[in-house]
């Protein structure tokens, strides 16, 4: 079976409903409202866009619909999935067949005592690499390079403001490993409250940044019926201070040596990508509404294998309208690489109002 973690949900969600009527002689409805969470959002987009030189387009659509489940199952263990739906080429000129997709995206099982130190987790997960935190709808450039989905088993502990996870995660076929366990990693965490001051501070390595989504896209193309991809080590650090409500957040993630001139190529030579970020946020009332305002910096380096622009400058005003419902507008503007390392040397502009409901 493709994704045995959902039969695996499936079956324990199953065990815990009939367990619950069982037990409290209540409704079904009533029952399943005690152990099991759902939750969700729906993104309503309107994207207008401007290459350099050309005339501006407009698309109009959901962007993104999502839905997570978590059920109790006893007091040490429960079980979590994530569903996505996403259009992803609303900013494209032309539909492009296979943009949208339903797909499975975690299926867990956790496993550790209630308000305990420790917990282990394993089924298909984001890795801990990266913590790719922003006030922006768009997905930073740190995550397109670095955000991690794969079978995974992964260990935390937790004391006071430091929490520190170690994980391991399995081989994907489009890589053509060698081993049943592709690679491993660690990360470190320290957080710190106060009514008017906050810290927030990560660190991680993983021993394959390969594993990437879209890494793992452009090698699976480039190495096959070539062997494995070289197995190239990741680094992400990530830091974030508010003060009052100014919020100062900022974020690197990259490759620790370069990929083979034939996994992935920049300038005639193997590339070593790497992304960072720098925003400003801050927080504020208008009309009685809660509402922020944010500018960021995102930047890469050797990344045009992976079809990433070199800058991109990106604002955005949001207001919560009510309770679940959030308007936002951003604004950014994409550089491609110079000429002379390969790109178009050109710019462009999007612009996007989102309608947010979160349940």
């Amino acid at each position: 079976m493709k994704h045995p973690g959902l039969a695996c949900l499936g079956l324990l969600l199953c065990h815990g409903a009939a367990q619950g009527a069982d037990a409290s002689g209540v409704t079904s409805e009533r029952a399943g409202a005690e152990w099991l969470e759902i939750g969700g959002h729906v993104d309503l987009d309107s994207v207008h866009t401007r290459p350099e030189d050309e005339d501006g387009y407009s698309n109009t659509g959901i962007s993104e619909v999502g839905l997570s489940l978590a059920a109790t199952i006893t007091d040490w263990a429960a079980v979590e999935a994530g569903f996505l739906y996403e259009h992803t080429d609303l900013s494209d000129r032309e539909n492009v067949p296979g943009s949208e997709a339903t797909f499975l995206e975690t299926a867990t099982l956790r496993f550790g005592p209630p308000e305990g130190p420790w917990s282990v987790s394993a089924g298909q997960q984001f890795l801990p690499f990266g913590v790719f935190d922003t006030r922006m709808f768009s997905e930073p450039l740190t995550l397109e390079l670095g955000e991690t989905n794969e079978i995974a088993v992964s260990l935390g502990w937790s004391s006071g403001g430091l929490t520190t996870t170690l994980f391991g995660f399995g081989k994907n076929d489009d890589l053509g490993s060698d081993s049943g366990v592709a690679g491993y990693g660690a990360a470190v965490s320290f957080s710190s409250e106060r009514e008017k001051t906050g810290l927030a501070l990560n660190l991680a390595l993983t021993s394959d940044l390969s594993y990437s989504a879209n890494a793992l896209g452009v090698l699976a193309y480039t190495t096959a019926n070539e062997g494995p991809a070289d197995r190239i080590a990741g680094l992400s650090a990530h830091a974030a201070l508010r003060y009052g409500a100014a919020t100062l957040i900022a974020e690197y993630v990259g490759a620790l040596d370069s990929y083979a001139f034939r996994e992935m190529e920049f300038a005639g030579r193997g590339a070593q990508p790497a992304s960072w970020l720098l925003e400003a946020a801050y927080d504020f009332e208008a009309g009685g509404k809660n509402a922020t305002a944010a500018l960021g910096y995102q930047a890469t380096r050797e990344a045009l294998a992976l079809e990433l622009p070199a800058r991109r400058l990106i604002a955005i005003v949001s207001v919560q309208l009510a309770e679940p419902f959030t308007l936002a507008v951003e604004w950014g503007r994409d550089s491609d690489y110079t000429t002379g390392r390969g790109g178009s040397g050109e710019s462009s502009t999007f612009a996007t109002v989102q309608l947010s409901w979160v349940f």
